[in-house]
């Protein structure tokens, strides 16, 4: 007597008989109910032993995840939203591919291959550099000579002998160390300074476009400190540890005798966008650099650029020409921005008439202008929403605020439409954080619910998402300081979002908060430093919700939000046994939900925090 089988698999089921030759099959009910019949395999089994599930034919799966999320290992939505791209392709605007050949590359793979690129193209411009300059070699040698007396002629230049040896921001070049050079205990080889300087004009340049000569000889004699800078920010962790005393002490010598020059200027924003590893906040002399850079920038007139004369008489600050000034100026407001907008505090760079202009100038990087541009923006609207109310908080009520908010998102989206509608990468990180740092005065726990702050919420949700994704597939140990710094605003703005009512999908929060904490992680540099210190604070933060023992931080500006996160852990520091729901207490996390055991464990470590681990998160 034949036996049948049945299988069921959502709306499919698979039928067969246990006889020696085996007919397989799927049926499944249409629309009206009938059965319908699908495709059909004959086969015998090797034994009569083997279980039921093994004589199934293979199916193949559909893919669910884009292309884009299995690269990423994120969950990804487009089997519920499609036909529409999922939510973190349209948060980023690319394609939404669903691809079931795709095969996931790993990060050591992808490193192999860029490290083999860089190689081959080293080799292939090193090659080009030789053959022309033996061809040069040969046509000289066969020029004929009729006077042998007479001196050879010159070479005529296009440009002018002071402006040869600057960076070039769209092709920069690095001239070749000559000799040795030592620091202290530290001592750099020829062909290591020459490959520092190569990853620095590649590297991290870029995300500063400062006119800086390209002759590490030229700059080691014009400004030691600038030539070290360079060395240890483009270097390995181990030489920048090295090279740190060092350095620490050619800047203490600033104080002593403060050399006017603007190379001095240059190697201290450099500085202040490439800090060595430190432990919180209080140990960062980022704000105090940036702060002598700003004053020996006044000294010398960079903010009078074409009126250097009135400043000061010396050579090397009058022979600087006017475009250096200026970008150097301008970078002088970027990272004066920058710091104080990371402390709540004010602008200390006013943008008077001679700022303004220079934004006009032709010829200077795009990229820079750019910045600028953004910066005078957030420097405006974080001072007017958050420093200028009539209160002693100095933030706006709520009404106010409100319309505030709704002006100068016109304005950010103005200004993005009318200078830079195709933004690259180092110019749509700080448009992002800007415009972050805008919503976040909607997020105080006053506003009331409205469409607009619905929509503000969301598009909060949308930048932060989209900001946290652009720097995961960056290698944040070249990137700025400010790069990580946005990563963790970005999730710290996620997880205010999330424990309120505005929240739609917490899950993919959830799964964009370890993604920002999983950022942080690749930026260490030494154990226990500011990046994995802000890791571990967004892990310890899904499990704390806000007591409201203390009162909300609000004069901080858009700075608040992070000084605010740093208040909620304090309470729970400070709290005792009945003191209110902790960590443990599913009503008292952000993601009751999700605090299972397999993505919770070693999450929590709340009785291990202590004030000085929290001022880590600053």
């Amino acid at each position: 007597m034949a036996s049948y089988f049945w299988w069921e698999r959502g709306s499919e089921q698979l039928f067969g008989d246990a006889g020696a030759g085996l007919t397989w099959g799927t049926v499944f009910r249409n629309s009206s109910g009938a059965l319908q019949c699908g495709y059909e395999l004959s086969f015998t089994p090797l034994s009569p032993y083997l279980p039921r599930r093994a004589l199934l034919p293979r199916l193949q799966m559909k893919a669910k995840a884009c292309a884009r999320c299995r690269q990423s290992k994120l969950r990804c939505d487009s089997d519920v939203k499609a036909p529409e791209p999922c939510t973190r392709c349209q948060a980023i605007k690319t394609p939404c591919v669903l691809d079931r050949e795709f095969q996931r590359v790993s990060k050591s793979r992808r490193l192999v291959e860029l490290e083999a690129e860089v190689t081959l193209l080293r080799r292939n411009a090193a090659a080009a550099a030789a053959a022309s300059a033996s061809e040069k070699v040969a046509e000289n040698n066969n020029t004929p000579s009729s006077n042998p007396s007479r001196p050879p002629p010159t070479t005529q230049t296009s440009q002018p002998p002071q402006q040869q040896s600057w960076v070039l921001p769209t092709a920069p070049s690095c001239g070749s160390c000559l000799q040795d050079k030592s620091l202290a205990n530290v001592h750099l080889t020829a062909a290591q300074v020459t490959e520092a300087f190569r990853v620095f004009l590649i590297q991290c340049h870029p995300y500063l476009d400062l006119s800086i000569p390209t002759s590490p000889e030229a700059i080691y004699e014009k400004c030691p400190l600038l030539f070290w800078v360079i060395c240890a920010v483009a270097s390995s962790t181990s030489t920048m540890l090295e090279l740190q005393p060092g350095i620490q002490g050619l800047v203490g010598q600033l104080a002593v005798n403060p050399p006017r020059s603007i190379e001095v200027v240059q190697a201290l924003l450099t500085l202040c966008m490439w800090p060595f590893p430190f432990y919180s906040t209080l140990s960062d002399p980022s704000f105090l650099y940036c702060g002598m850079a700003t004053q020996i920038g006044l000294q010398i007139g960079l903010h009078k650029p074409s009126l250097s004369q009135e400043f000061s008489s010396r050579r090397e600050v009058l022979e600087v020409d006017d475009n250096t000034r200026k970008t150097t100026w301008m970078a002088c407001y970027v990272v004066n921005q920058m710091q104080t907008g990371r402390l709540g505090v004010p602008l200390t760079i006013h943008a008077d008439y001679t700022f303004l202009q220079a934004l006009e100038t032709p010829g200077l990087s795009p990229s820079l202008v750019s910045l600028c541009r953004i910066a005078r923006l957030t420097a405006q609207f974080t001072t007017t929403i958050g420093a200028n109310a009539q209160n002693l908080s100095g933030l706006l009520d709520p009404p106010t605020r409100i319309d505030m908010v709704r002006f100068f998102s016109a304005e950010l989206e103005s200004l993005r439409n009318r200078h830079f509608p195709e933004m690259n990468q180092v110019v749509e990180v700080s448009f992002l954080t800007s415009r972050l740092h805008l919503w976040s005065f909607i997020l105080h726990d006053d506003v009331p619910r409205s469409p607009d702050v619905i929509e503000w919420f969301y598009q909060a949700t949308k930048d932060a998402a989209a900001l946290i994704l652009l720097a995961s597939e960056k290698n944040l140990s070249r990137c700025p300081f400010h790069l990580a710094r946005s990563v963790l605003y970005s999730a710290l703005t996620l997880l205010k979002i999330v424990s309120s009512s505005y929240a739609t999908e917490p899950k993919v929060i959830f799964d964009q908060i370890m993604l920002a904490s999983r950022t942080l992680a690749s930026a260490v540099k030494i154990e226990d430093d500011h990046a994995q210190r802000w890791s571990r604070h967004l892990q310890q933060l899904l499990g704390l919700r806000d007591r409201k023992h203390t009162p909300a931080i609000r004069s901080r500006m858009a700075a608040s939000l992070v000084y605010d996160a740093i208040r909620i852990m304090k309470e729970h520091v400070g709290a005792g046994p009945n003191d209110g729901p902790t960590y443990a207490d599913p009503e008292g996390a952000f993601f009751p939900a999700l605090m299972n055991i397999e993505n919770a464990e070693g999450l929590f470590d709340v009785d291990g925090l202590n004030w000085d681990d929290i001022m880590g998160l600053l």
